[in-house]
């Protein structure tokens, strides 16, 4: 009898002890996903690169990838990344642009023990030497958690051009 109960208080024991496993509120960091993400924008139109790089992660597999139609540009690891997006916060003629604003929507996330995914869509508009220029683009960005803190592993961003309204007989003729 001793035999079968030793057993059995012991799996009972280490299983007992174990603490369960901490269920996430999806909520929560749904909204400091958000936040961290407006943060990060906010900061790149304040030309504050060092304050905005603390929500990246320093790896060799950070990644951007940038689409704005005649434009395309991509980097991998944070040292280049991180370089190239100094050299443009000096070289751009920032000065000139003024009322930046922003507004987010439709966000799509889902989150996961340490790791997240976003799709959100980002209306901008400034002035740049007084004349006023806008766009809308799509975001997609993978976030880790590192030190309790969401933090951007890749971030794909697409401008989104409104499609021009054609003439259907221009389109459709085929003689």
């Amino acid at each position: 009898m001793k035999k079968i109960i030793f057993p059995f208080f012991a799996v009972l024991l280490i299983t007992g002890c174990t603490p369960p496993k901490e269920e996430i509120d999806v909520a929560k960091e749904e909204e400091a996903i958000k936040a961290m993400l407006k943060k990060e924008v906010a900061l790149w139109w304040e030309r504050d690169v060092d304050a905005e790089s603390n929500f990246w992660v320093k790896e060799d597999y950070f990644t951007t990838v940038s689409n704005s139609g005649n434009f395309h540009s991509q980097g991998h690891g944070w040292d280049s990344i991180f370089a190239s997006i100094k050299r443009i916060s000096v070289d751009t003629n920032w000065q000139y642009v003024s009322n930046a604003r922003n507004e987010f929507k439709d966000f799509n996330i889902k989150v996961y023990d340490k790791v997240a995914w976003a799709v959100y869509y980002v209306d901008e508009a400034w002035e740049y030497k007084g004349e006023p220029y806008d766009r809308s683009f799509v975001r997609v960005t993978f976030l880790e958690k590192v030190d309790d803190n969401w933090k951007m592993a890749l971030n794909a961003m697409t401008i989104l051009n409104p499609c021009e309204e054609e003439d259907e007989d221009e389109e459709n003729n085929d003689d």
